[in-house]
């Protein structure tokens, strides 16, 4: 399953890493090492006897655990005839907890608590929004399988850090190109060309419909994605540069199609970075961060996955003009505005540049503008 370096030469930067691992080879020996019962996906329920024989103790001593660790023992004999009060701290204080430290506290968090969202609780719907609906019969996972974690990193640009755009989990058995296709990026959507005297010129030819080639750059293997008569090798020029400036360089590429490759079918080291390129230079890192079996808590929905868990929440581009809605143009050149690059909503934009006529007033150059807010 593994190839193990000698730990000589392990290099500097790979201690965060594990040794290549095939994924298919891991679902095969966790069949080998774990029962068929433990294997299932299948949700059932513990009784003190499965209990009682994973801790290889007498059922009797398990009842007495659950008796004495139960919520009912945390009471004393008088407890269950109080009366309980539930008083709302934002509206008023128990007479004489004025001065209280963990009451003064405890009302300022609950009032910020509806003025912030907090990750957690997105991540968990995110995570969990497979739970409201009701999957089909066909798309229904009965076999056991493996789960992969994937993280994406916004796409880098010079001088800037890494950042996590979103974390997809994916099952063994589904290919490259349903990963592929679960990545969303402004550059697909951006449309080419100056529209400053055409503004009302259709919008339709996106970069995504005119080129629809991409690979994953993983363990030395450059999988493209060749389902449309459009798509070529970007990974062409590389190679060609790697075997002119490289002569003598040990790395030997490959290359295979994205379409025809499973997750079962890859070799990957959890935590080594990858390489998701499209639209010719767009370049998107990514990385497993965890490699395990599918269990009875996952979404059994074939039709959920790849399935995103957690994604970031970009802040929108408002409009410079009414700073209310999103910008939908960015002018350069443009005498009309205080800074360059300038945003601009469609509404504000046409009445700050055209005439009632919709004919162009002063010079600026107009481009369509597509706003990473609408991922999140």
């Amino acid at each position: 399953m593994r190839e193990v370096a000698d730990d000589n030469e392990t290099k500097e930067g790979e201690m965060d890493m594990s040794c290549v691992i095939h994924v298919g080879e891991f679902l095969g020996l966790c069949s080998e090492m774990i029962d068929k019962v433990d294997m299932s996906i299948e949700k059932k329920e513990t009784t003190s006897e499965d209990i009682a024989e994973a801790m290889e103790l007498p059922v009797e001593t398990v009842e007495e655990l659950a008796s004495v660790c139960s919520l009912d023992s945390l009471k004393c004999p008088g407890e269950s005839y109080l009366e309980t009060k539930q008083v709302d701290l934002t509206v008023e204080l128990p007479p004489g907890t004025e001065d209280l430290l963990t009451i003064v506290t405890r009302k300022r968090s609950i009032e910020t608590r509806g003025l912030k969202r907090t990750c957690n609780s997105l991540s968990w719907e995110l995570e969990h929004q497979h739970m409201s609906t009701i999957p089909n019969e066909d798309s229904l996972l009965t076999e056991p399988d493996v789960v992969l974690s994937v993280i994406f990193f916004h796409p880098l640009v010079k001088k800037s850090r890494a950042v996590i755009d979103k974390e997809v989990l994916i099952l063994g058995r589904q290919s490259l190109t349903e990963l592929r296709d679960k990545i969303m990026c402004v550059s697909d959507l951006s449309v080419a060309g100056e529209f400053s005297e055409t503004p009302d010129h259709p919008q339709d030819n996106k970069a995504q419909d005119s080129f629809k080639s991409s690979f994953f750059y993983i363990e030395n293997v450059f999988y493209n994605d060749m389902r449309h008569p459009l798509c070529r090798d970007l990974s062409v020029p590389i190679r060609e540069w790697a075997k002119e400036r490289r002569k003598g360089w040990p790395v030997k590429f490959y290359t295979k199609k994205m379409e025809d490759t499973t997750m079962n079918d890859l070799k990957i080291k959890l935590g080594k970075p990858y390489v998701y390129c499209h639209q010719g230079d767009c370049e998107h890192v990514l990385a497993f961060s965890d490699l395990r079996l599918l269990h009875a808590d996952d979404c059994h929905d074939l039709s959920q996955y790849p399935l995103v868990t957690r994604k970031i929440h970009y802040q929108r581009v408002i409009c410079r003009v009414c700073q209310l809605f999103t910008s939908k143009w960015v002018t350069e050149e443009d005498s009309h505005a205080p800074e360059e690059p300038c945003f601009f909503c469609d509404k504000c934009f046409r009445m700050l540049h055209y005439d009632e006529n919709g004919c162009k007033i002063g010079q600026f150059k107009a481009y369509p503008f597509v706003d990473k807010g609408v991922f999140s």
